[in-house]
């Protein structure tokens, strides 16, 4: 492999591993946005803090089942478009959906 070759590589291997960690920091972001606030929203419809904590708890519960789950699934796919693309582009309009 060329020297010019090798260095365009490396470049759009630095650009990958920079969105990726982009993607990573995102989430490092959000989750503590997500468990401050959260209860803050919930306590306007919920009077009982041990209700909201039992909320809050659910999502981590549904996380053990759901992430190998749909992490064997996307590892079985094999679409033109990627493995995870598929995913990405039906539910995360629904998920902006359920947010929003």
């Amino acid at each position: 492999m060329s020297e010019k070759k090798q260095k365009k590589s490396m470049k759009g291997y630095y650009l990958t591993t920079f969105l990726i960690g982009l993607g990573f920091f995102t989430m490092g972001l959000m989750d503590p946005l997500y468990d401050t606030y959260i209860p803050i929203f919930l306590s306007r419809y919920i009077e009982s803090n041990a209700l909201i904590g039992a909320i809050m708890t659910l999502d981590n519960v549904f996380a053990i089942f759901l992430i190998p789950i749909f992490s064997a699934i996307s590892d079985r796919t094999q679409t033109r478009i990627g493995r995870r693309m598929p995913f990405i582009i039906s539910l995360l309009p629904l998920s902006a959906f359920a947010f929003g």
